[in-house]
Parts: C-alpha cells; sequence; structure tokens
C-alpha cells in the first residue's frame, strides 16, 4: 500500500469512527424515547418518566416535545408542582402547545395557586410585548402626523411632540428589554419552600412559598439560589427549585 493510500484509509477510518460515535447516541436516545413510549401505553408512567429524563441528556434531543411528555407524566402522577415546571419549560420553545397550556392551567388549580397572581406562559408573554411594541409605534406615527398636518397651532404641535417623545422612549425601553439578557426563572418544586435571609437552613426565613410559584432567580451556585418574588427575597436550596432557562 502507498504513503498516499495509507492516510486515505485512515482519513476514512476516522470518519467511520466519528459517525459511529454521533450515531451511538442518538440510537441509545431513540430507544429511550421507545421504552417511555412502551410504558406509557402499558401504564408504567414512573418509568416512562425516568426514560425521558434520561432521554434529556442528549443536546440533540427535541427538548419541547420531550418537556411535554415529562409533563403527561408528572400530571398522570398528580406530581402538580413537577407538571408545571415542565409544562413551563416546554412552552418556553412551544409556546402554542395546547395541551401544556390547558394542563398547567389544571395543574397550578391543583396547587391552589391564584391565577390573577401566576405569571403567563412564554408565548402569552411574548404577545404582550409584542401589543406594547405596536403601541408604541402607534404613539410615534400619531406624533409625527400631527407635526407634519398641524403645523400652525401650537397645542398641537406641543402635544405630537410630547406623544413622539413618549412612543420613542417606550419603544427604547422595550427593544432594551429584550435585549438585555433576563434573570433565569423557576417553579418551586416541594410543598413548601422557606425563603432564608442567607445560604443556610440555620437562618430566619423571609417568607414562605407554595409549590408552583414561579420566581426570578437573581444568582445562584450548586447549592443555593437567591430568588426574588412579590412576597420577598431570600435564599433557597437550588434542588428545591425547577429551572426554566439554562442557569447562567
Amino acid at each position: 500500500m502507498s504513503r498516499a493510500a495509507l492516510w486515505i484509509w485512515l482519513l476514512c477510518a476516522c470518519a467511520g469512527l466519528t459517525a459511529q460515535a454521533d450515531e451511538r447516541p442518538i440510537a441509545a436516545t431513540e430507544a429511550l424515547l421507545e421504552r417511555a413510549a412502551t410504558a406509557w401505553r402499558d401504564g408504567h408512567i414512573e418509568v416512562a418518566r425516568e426514560a425521558l429524563q434520561e432521554a434529556l441528556a442528549d443536546p440533540h434531543v427535541a427538548r419541547g416535545p420531550t418537556l411535554v411528555n415529562l409533563g403527561h407524566c408528572a400530571f398522570r402522577l398528580a406530581a402538580w408542582a413537577e407538571a408545571a415546571w415542565h409544562y413551563r419549560h416546554a412552552l418556553r420553545s412551544m409556546p402554542g402547545e395546547v395541551h401544556a397550556i390547558a394542563n398547567l392551567r389544571i395543574a397550578e388549580e391543583r396547587l391552589g395557586l391564584d391565577p390573577d397572581r401566576t405569571p403567563p406562559p412564554a408565548g402569552a408573554a411574548d404577545a404582550v410585548s409584542l401589543t406594547a411594541l405596536l403601541g408604541a409605534a402607534a404613539l410615534q406615527a400619531v406624533g409625527v402626523a400631527l407635526l407634519l398636518f398641524a403645523r400652525r397651532s401650537g397645542t398641537v404641535r406641543l402635544t405630537a411632540a410630547l406623544l413622539l417623545v413618549a412612543g420613542v422612549g417606550r419603544s427604547v425601553q422595550l427593544v432594551a428589554r429584550q435585549v438585555a439578557p433576563p434573570h433565569p426563572q423557576a417553579v418551586v418544586l416541594t410543598d413548601t419552600l422557606d425563603l432564608h435571609t442567607e445560604p443556610h437552613r440555620s437562618m430566619p426565613p423571609v417568607t414562605q412559598l407554595d409549590a408552583g410559584t414561579v420566581v426570578t432567580v437573581a444568582e445562584h451556585s450548586d447549592r443555593w439560589a437567591r430568588v426574588t418574588h412579590e412576597r420577598g427575597t431570600g435564599w433557597a436550596p437550588r434542588g428545591a427549585l425547577g429551572f426554566l432557562d439554562d442557569p447562567r
């Protein structure tokens, strides 16, 4: 075998090994998803949940549908806080998933959460932001129109300038909110959760939150997270929280 032929053979062998290495986790994930589907059909919900949780470790898995199915498993097991966590997490990438939205509402009702004080899923929040942006654009349009067609009236010109400034200011505020990375959110998974003044269980609690409550994570470590809620700000064990965003 010539040297050139040997190099070609080695390159092909390496490519084959790489392809096999890529195929193995994909095949393993497909087997896990099939196991989950079979277990679900047979009524073994906990087995299905375990298989889906293991499949999520594969970065190539379709996270949205997998999270929705995890939510279904928790829903069937009456693990309402876990179901709410998975549904809210799934709605980050699938904001229009009707089953997740409907079951999320039921799960939070079972937890006794006040729907008027519960933040909307990600898709609804995006719609509100779009409406606000359109409103800001409308203010600017009205201001420009008044400036163009009512040049002689000082009062109208002042009103137009104020509308234009308000519209531009609102637009800048909305754009800045979209550009600036928000703090991650999380769902309380335990029945009750004490927020402590410091990251130690011996420290006095600031307030207590119920299962399924959505909080904002200001900072976190491997063991603790400082979270904020309308009831107060404090430290909680990280294991008691289900993150809705990739922790930074």
